[in-house]
């Protein structure tokens, strides 16, 4: 057979193959068609819900607008089986509408609305209009955002989600900490750590308390460096909390070279981490330490130790007192004194 009629003959049986597709296309755009009728007020709602669910899964964008009508109807089943389809379908024009449903007076609706967006979220528009809705003035729809953020494995939603921790407006920052806290180690880790990095001061307090509830050894280094960065003293008191809640995620035997020498960062945080941790190790090295050449490491080992509580370090520390050598940190000294002898 000539290469002329091999492409007719290929052609005829695709044009045949067509032609018989044709009744079943057909068929399933008259299926649309009775779907939708059915969505009417007039049929009972079990029959208006059956066919928006059906909708969704045919996953045909012509059951779009007829399903955002749904959205609006009094009945509250009708408006989550509209969400649940529109989530389904996969539509972005369905975002805004979504959205709007989140301030919904039926928490069923408000939940499914949250579902959809998330389905819908890897459409940069709909993301933005989600972000843009927690960013509102309508309260509502804010603290029903934050639970769509913790769904949407986006990094701009991490981040805000990140931020809201910040949020004092009706406790929504509250909100944001019981979402991240449901979120799991790993993922919840990521919003923290966004949170700590961030410029939100409030966000990154609220970080840090919440890295002390989940006690995860990946947070011991964030940590360690809010308590040698320059930032408040709220920052670095909530963080040394928190560290103390995870111990045993310090491991002081590693920490000692550290603090016996080095770049004096490195030094500074290794040494208040031995504070923090107050095992045998850790209180050797810091006793150590207080025979430092460097008058401020001598001080740094002084309040370490007056964070682990160790009162065998008193006489060591009233013979410092004593040595005129001492006199940059003799208020270190003497505050470092006091609280051991406080101390239970």
């Amino acid at each position: 057979m000539a290469h002329g009629s091999v492409r007719l003959a290929v052609a005829a049986a695709l044009l045949a193959a067509f032609m018989a597709f044709l009744p079943l296309l057909a068929a399933e755009d008259d299926k649309i068609s009775s779907l939708i009728e059915k969505l009417d007020s007039g049929n009972s709602f079990k029959v208006r819900m059956q066919a928006a669910i059906l909708l969704g899964r045919i996953g045909d964008r012509k059951a779009v607008n007829p399903l955002l009508e749904c959205l609006k109807d009094s009945d509250y089943a009708i408006r989550g089986s509209a969400a649940i389809a529109l989530g389904n379908i996969g539509d972005p024009s369905a975002g805004p509408h979504l959205i709007a449903l989140l301030k919904d007076n039926e928490e069923l609706v408000r939940r499914e609305a949250g579902n959809a967006l998330v389905k819908l979220a890897g459409h940069p528009e709909v993301l933005q209009a989600i972000l843009s809705g927690f960013q509102g003035s309508d309260f509502k729809i804010r603290i029903e955002v934050i639970n769509v953020l913790g769904n949407i494995k986006d990094e701009e939603a991490m981040t805000a989600l990140a931020n809201a921790l910040g949020e004092e407006v009706g406790k929504l920052g509250d909100s944001a900490a019981q979402v991240v806290v449901g979120m799991g180690k790993e993922k919840g880790a990521r919003v923290l750590l966004t949170a700590v990095k961030g410029t939100n001061g409030a966000a990154r307090l609220k970080a840090i308390e919440i890295m002390g509830q989940l006690k995860d050894a990946a947070f011991v280094d964030p940590l360690a460096d809010v308590l040698t960065a320059d930032v408040s003293g709220d920052e670095a008191k909530a963080a040394r909390e928190s560290l103390r809640k995870m111990r045993q995620f310090i491991k002081s035997d590693k920490l000692a070279g550290p603090a016996g020498k080095g770049e004096k960062a490195a030094r500074d945080r290794a040494i208040q981490l031995l504070g923090i941790s107050g095992d045998e190790t850790a209180i050797r090295t810091l006793m150590d330490a207080l025979s430092d050449d460097d008058v401020y490491f001598r001080g740094r080992a002084a309040q370490a130790l007056a964070v682990a509580g160790d009162k065998r370090a008193i006489p060591k520390l009233e013979r410092l007192l004593k040595d005129k050598s001492n006199a940059r940190i003799q208020g270190i000294l003497k505050n470092s004194l006091k609280i051991l002898e406080l101390s239970e």
